[in-house]
């Protein structure tokens, strides 16, 4: 009989795990390092789950009165999702792919706090947008969107069962919508819903590098929709392509690097700062990073937002902590943040009641193998805000009044990576 010493026998049964690997078309010799890592980032080894929770705002006709607002958060609404790269292009002799990055949802009942059919009351965002569309137009403009407000029959507020508000409702004002409004302003879908457009579509066609031929380079992304710079924005540096879709990341990292990620939700890439160590659900050591607290600072505060202001001048008329998304959301007065307010300006907070911001409970953040690159668990946290705005002169918008009101705020988990045969494989590379 053979000896062995440990060194072999591991090497040995390091050897027994390699295959080829198909991906959309490709046969990767999975013996080679990059064609691995490269397989598990179009394929990633995860199953993630979204987070919904809802702000039930409690006393509408009280608020119109001038009342605070009382918001109660119900949920978590939880749901299993499957991310697939779909419609994968393989360029620049296997340089680069180009793919749609779609998401599905099945909803988890037992895992849930609340049905789909619970019955939230929220502000009526169709009709908040269509009010602050003309709040800067003539008084004969206003009256007349105000008639068509009031002969729709539309209401400040909306109570909807917790499906609906997520994955679509009628109301005529979208159709109105898509009839008069320039293409760039136009709701692209039939119904008006938080999450339409989200379940098995695709958020725009992105184009990264695989990796294959320089590792440093695994998923950075290069161009959006086929363009090197983002649209919305007014100045260069906020036009930035950076990052990854937050699967893969540069390896050999150290606690001073920045990470970067590309998120079309925010319409924007974010940087992430080293927070600390941590030791993953598998044993796998990594670095935490999260985002600057300043990340949604005011141009005081943080000078490299002033071209996300698309203000010649660099001034925002939003308070720290909020990010004005209304340039990449069809002209909608839709407001990001971190849940509950976290890290923003206290006034935002005092304005309603049931905001109670945790660090641990709202921060996002993104688990990273420092040496490798490899995603290990994340939770990508934000909150949806609609800006309502105080209108003179016009019947519909009476009660309403200046103020950022909070509509939902959701949450990808992904605690741990899954593919047994993944996790064997960090840890032999370590």
């Amino acid at each position: 009989m053979v000896n062995l010493n440990k060194l072999e026998l591991h090497f040995l049964l390091f050897l027994s795990t390699l295959t080829f690997f198909n991906v959309e078309g490709k046969d990767l010799d999975l013996n080679n390092l990059n064609e691995y890592i490269t397989a598990r980032w179009i394929d990633p080894p995860v199953e993630p789950k979204l987070k919904i929770y809802i702000f039930n705002f409690t006393n509408p006709e009280e608020f119109l009165q001038g009342a605070k607002p009382d918001l109660v958060e119900v949920g978590p609404y939880v749901f299993q999702e499957d991310w697939v790269k779909d419609n994968v292009e393989w360029k620049d002799n296997d340089d680069a792919i180009k793919y749609n990055q779609l998401r599905y949802f099945k909803f988890l009942p037992k895992e849930s706090k609340g049905r789909l059919r619970d019955v939230v009351t929220i502000p009526n965002i169709p009709m908040i947008a269509a009010l602050d569309a003309m709040k800067s137009g003539t008084q004969l403009v206003r009256r007349a969107v105000g008639s068509v407000l009031t002969v729709l029959e539309q209401k400040k507020f909306v109570s909807q069962t917790v499906r609906k508000l997520l994955f679509g409702y009628e109301n005529p004002l979208i159709k109105l919508g898509q009839d008069t409004f320039p293409k760039e302003k136009r709701w692209p879908h039939k119904l008006f819903g938080l999450f339409v457009g989200k379940n098995a579509t695709a958020d725009g066609t992105l184009e990264a590098k695989t990796g294959l031929k320089n590792r440093d380079e695994l998923g950075q992304i290069v161009k959006f929709n086929g363009k090197d710079k983002l649209p919305w924005w007014s100045g260069d540096k906020c036009n930035e392509l950076r990052g990854t879709d937050g699967f893969a990341y540069p390896p050999n990292l150290s606690k001073s690097d920045k990470i970067y990620v590309f998120n079309r939700d925010l319409c924007r890439s974010i940087p992430l700062e080293f927070s600390k160590e941590i030791i993953d659900d598998n044993g796998i050591p990594g670095y935490r990073f999260v985002p600057p607290s300043n990340l949604f600072g005011t141009p005081r505060e943080n000078p490299d937002n002033a071209c996300f202001c698309n203000n010649p001048n660099g001034i925002c008329d939003t308070p720290s902590g909020v990010f004005n998304v209304s340039a990449c959301q069809f002209g909608s007065p839709t407001l990001l943040s971190w849940p509950h307010f976290f890290q923003a300006d206290s006034s935002l907070r005092a304005a309603v009641n049931g905001m109670k911001p945790d660090k641990n409970k709202h921060q996002f953040y993104i688990d990273v193998q420092p040496k490798l690159g490899s995603g290990l668990s994340g939770k990508i946290r934000s909150q949806v805000n609609i800006k309502m705005s105080k209108i003179d002169g016009v019947e519909a918008a009476k009660g309403l009044r200046d103020i950022i009101v909070p509509l939902i705020w959701f949450s990808d988990d992904l605690e741990k990576i899954t593919d047994q045969q993944f996790i064997s494989r960090i840890k032999e590379m370590l």
